[in-house]
């Protein structure tokens, strides 16, 4: 006779039971001893031993993909017979210093992101901690730096597409620098490409390139110099008028990355623009700005750009 039971214990953990010609269950994942007492209970919170002892076995490691990995890489821990739907106490990964809970995929893998920027060119020992166990593979997880090999195009104006080929984890970001305190965030596009847009303020000069990887600013140079193209500012139309007068600032280089907004100090009052593109630059000046002529110095994201262009304001 099988027992009205709907829980299984194993010690203080549960699961509950499943039953049609057998009576049978699954070991919780948030079972926290290796020998467990086993008991049932039912509906009417009665709890009964079983006359078991159920010992929990540790899960064997059988791989870690890719190996040597670059951070950000997306990393792969296949374990033996670990099981895709588990809930509640996720296993636990630790690589060094970096630690993440993940759940099983579909096939039972533990796939995640490697972060909090590893130190490159050293070796990492790896453990898994589910249940009562801790796994602890023969094997250490290799992490490498990315590289640049060429990039392209040599040359352009502010926000130019860039594409530096090279290894990178796809998907991950990494800084560009340009020197003169010019940088730009990258993405890499594929495990080969990593793509930027030439940041405002670039001169007509030659820029070396290089990479860094976040919290650790340690330069990863990129064979080849870029050649810069600076903004070229054409107009402003009109070139006078009242106070409140929208003026189109027109120019040949222009690029908003954060997409904030430009402004423009007339003397105290503070003008944003309205509209912006790779051409041209609308805005307002204000309507308290006093009658006079004022430089048009644009302020973006801590920068400064002189367009060499003026307003008058009139009566």
């Amino acid at each position: 006779n099988k027992p009205e039971a709907t829980q299984i214990h194993f010690d203080d953990a549960y699961f509950n039971n499943y039953y049609d010609t057998e009576f049978y269950t699954r070991v919780p994942s948030c079972v926290t001893n290796v020998k467990t007492k086993l008991y049932y209970s039912t509906s009417s919170d009665f709890k009964a031993p079983l006359p078991f002892e159920f010992t929990v076995t540790p899960h064997i490691f059988k791989s870690i993909t890719p190996n040597p990995a670059l951070d950000q890489d997306e990393i792969t821990i296949h374990l033996d017979n670990f099981e895709s739907h588990l809930v509640g106490n996720e296993p636990l990964v630790r690589i060094g210093i970096f630690s993440t809970y993940v759940r099983p995929n579909e096939n039972g893998d533990l796939v995640f992101k490697l972060g909090g920027s590893p130190s490159a060119n050293k070796s990492y020992p790896i453990t898994v901690h589910y249940g009562p166990h801790t796994i602890t593979p023969p094997i250490q997880l290799a992490v490498v730096n990315p590289y640049g090999l060429d990039f392209s195009p040599k040359s352009g104006n502010p926000g130019t597409r860039v594409i530096i080929t090279g290894k990178f984890a796809k998907g991950g970001i990494l800084n560009v620098s340009m020197g003169s305190g010019l940088g730009a965030p990258a993405e890499a596009i594929s495990d080969t490409q990593l793509a930027f847009n030439i940041p405002m303020g670039i001169e007509d000069k030659p820029y070396p390139i290089s990479l860094s990887r976040w919290n650790n600013p340690d330069p990863i140079p990129v064979p080849g110099v870029f050649q810069g193209q600076s903004t070229k500012f054409k107009s402003i139309s009109p070139l006078s008028g009242p106070a409140g007068t929208t003026v189109t600032i027109n120019a040949e280089g222009l690029y908003n990355h954060q997409s904030n907004s430009y402004t423009v100090n007339f003397g105290g009052p503070i003008a944003h623009s309205s509209e912006d593109s790779s051409t041209k630059i609308i805005m307002t000046v204000p309507e308290q700005t006093a009658p006079g002529t004022y430089p048009i110095r644009l302020y973006l994201v801590n920068m400064l750009v002189e367009t060499g262009l003026f307003f008058t304001v009139t009566k």
